[in-house]
């Protein structure tokens, strides 16, 4: 019949089309039998009209692609393909502490939630014969936690498509996609920049680190004894019930700003204690212990303050949550007519929250 024959031009096109957008990016091996591959954007506007037997006899260049670009023509889906793939290229290969500093978790939905923590139990005690088993009560904890939505919009106009200027589309929507990551990680980052003393929890109605939570260390440069502290403040620490005392949380990360990454990696990797500027004979008992992680969205809050942190996937530290889970962002076009060319909206569903202040301690340098 016509009309699968019709269909079958159009789905041979849109995939071969695309493909041969993704090889000249980079995203796709070259395929030489790709009828496609040495196609103009501008030639493939004339293409997408003829097998739609749209006459265009007569109109110019700018006119061609207008229509081209209309809603139901199989061109902008050839190039919205093309968006996808750059601007995921671009969040993956930005790269961000939050990862391994967070737990990464899913919200199903927009309305505020909250996260239980159970408390710990306390110490078992003797049981003498015949003697009634104590029941063991256990307290928990809520912190609320809600998702929020952070868009963007950029757009491919006519005189691009006119002139071929892939590339420029390419790293246009892959900064897009690294734009989104940042995104995420400026959340995560707001967690311990926002104030002072960190973000809110709700437990105690108190920032993460307060005076309170037992979790500030004595001011001081990275060195093996405030690396030290980090690990006797976390281990020290009451669960929220008071039944277990010294929960011998340990720590794993330094979280800290670029102006002391070199500080703090000779702390974690030096063979001999580091006292301040100097080093001494006595063997470093914090070596090897640490992972240091940089980000220097710190710096402009404080280029002295570091802070410790404990597995997120052991202990409730942050969370960094996504719509469904989905943890990348989304791209869409946009049917506009008051733009002369094609839009792509970008957008990620996304929260960075604090669960409990107790896998985390700070130092104010």
């Amino acid at each position: 019949m016509v009309f699968s024959v019709i269909e079958d031009r159009k789905d041979k096109f849109r995939t071969g089309a695309s493909k041969a957008l993704l090889m000249r990016t980079g995203l796709a091996e070259r395929d030489y039998n790709n009828e496609f591959a040495t196609m103009s954007l501008m030639e493939m506007c004339r293409y997408s009209l003829d097998i739609n037997h749209t006459n265009y006899s007569g109109f110019d260049k700018r006119k061609i692609v207008a229509v081209a670009l209309q809603p139901g023509s199989d061109f902008p889906g050839i190039l919205e393909n093309l968006a996808t793939k750059e601007a995921l290229r671009g969040y993956d290969e930005s790269p961000e502490a939050y990862p391994k500093l967070a737990r990464i978790g899913s919200l199903p939905d927009f309305k505020a939630s909250s996260r239980s923590g159970l408390g710990a139990a306390p110490s078992l005690t003797v049981n003498s014969e015949l003697q009634e088993i104590e029941t063991i009560e256990f307290a928990d904890r809520k912190q609320s936690i809600q998702l929020s939505t952070y868009a963007g919009k950029a757009g491919l106009s006519r005189q691009a498509i006119i002139n071929d200027d892939l590339g420029e589309f390419g790293r246009m929507m892959a900064k897009l996609g690294a734009g989104a990551r940042r995104t995420v990680g400026d959340q995560f980052a707001n967690v311990f920049t926002q104030h002072a003393d960190g973000q809110s929890i709700d437990e105690g109605s108190l920032r993460i680190f307060d005076s309170g939570r037992s979790n500030t260390g004595a001011s001081g440069v990275p060195t093996t004894a405030t690396f030290s502290e980090f690990r006797k403040l976390m281990g020290t620490q009451s669960d929220v019930g008071g039944n277990a005392v010294n929960l011998n949380i340990p720590p794993r990360f330094i979280y800290c700003p670029a102006a002391i990454e070199g500080q703090c990696q000779v702390v974690a990797q030096s063979e001999r204690e580091v006292a301040g500027s100097n080093t001494n004979t006595t063997p470093n008992i914090e070596r090897g212990r640490w992972e240091i992680l940089a980000d220097a969205r710190l710096d402009a809050a404080s280029a002295t303050r570091y802070y410790g942190l404990a597995d997120p996937n052991r202990f409730d530290t942050v969370e960094v949550a996504f719509l469904d889970g989905r943890d990348e962002p989304m791209i869409e076009r946009v049917d506009s007519y008051n733009v002369l060319g094609v839009e792509w909206v970008v957008w990620i569903d996304c929260v960075a929250q604090a669960l409990d202040f107790r896998a985390m301690a700070v130092n104010d340098g």
